[in-house]
């Protein structure tokens, strides 16, 4: 079947000049069928591919683009593929600005509530969140945001957020994994997990803290 489209025309015109996300979201949905379409038209390889989707503009919050790469990847996987668990991890940054260029802003600010009045605080820590496979081996980066200690969020609406998106992309959420830092904590406080009942429940589905 696929060797009748290559010799249409009209998919040959489509499939030489495809943008190269469209490029991208092929080989995430069949690798062995994007190396049979390089054998004919002139694709980039998997190392171009890769370079590309560093290169796309990932602005602070859940990335859509990333989002529509996980749900090429799971539209293959196995039931059992699609366990997996959200981790967030945080990291201290130096607090100053700099030149965002693949964005075209300046970095440097909190970016979790918006200020339309007044010029936000900078930012002391960088949270992101991240999936991770449980009987298969992936990983996959949901997004991130930039924090400070002295600027109140609900950190709690963030992880019901990630959760629903990885919900969306029909993957199950079995676990969150976290260190024990004092905002987890306080975290597991406002999703009332407690030692004898170590879980707490998104969409009617049990999720293990």
């Amino acid at each position: 079947m696929l060797q009748s489209y290559i010799n249409e025309g009209l998919s040959a015109v489509w499939l030489s000049s495809c943008p190269q996300e469209n490029r991208a979201e092929i080989y995430l949905h069949s690798p062995t069928a994007y190396n049979l379409l390089r054998k004919f038209f002139a694709f980039p390889s998997k190392a171009t591919l890769h370079r590309y989707t560093y290169n796309i503009a990932k602005r602070p919050g859940f990335c859509e683009n990333l989002v529509i790469c996980l749900k090429s990847q799971t539209s293959r996987m196995s039931e059992s593929d699609r366990l997996c668990v959200l981790t967030r991890d945080e990291m201290s940054v130096k607090p100053g600005l700099t030149c965002a260029t693949d964005l075209d802003c300046v970095d440097g600010f909190t970016t979790v509530k918006k200020h339309d009045f007044k010029e936000p605080p900078f930012a002391t820590h960088a949270l992101v969140f991240m999936a991770r496979g449980i009987v298969k081996n992936w990983k996959q980066i949901l997004g991130y945001h930039f924090t400070s200690s002295s600027e109140d969020f609900s950190l709690q609406e963030l992880i019901h957020e990630a959760i629903d998106i990885l919900q969306s992309c029909e993957l199950e959420v079995v676990s969150i994994v976290y260190d024990q830092g004092p905002n987890n904590q306080g975290l597991f406080k406002k999703l009332k997990v407690t030692k004898d009942a170590p879980f707490f429940f998104h969409n009617s589905k049990k999720i293990f803290a």
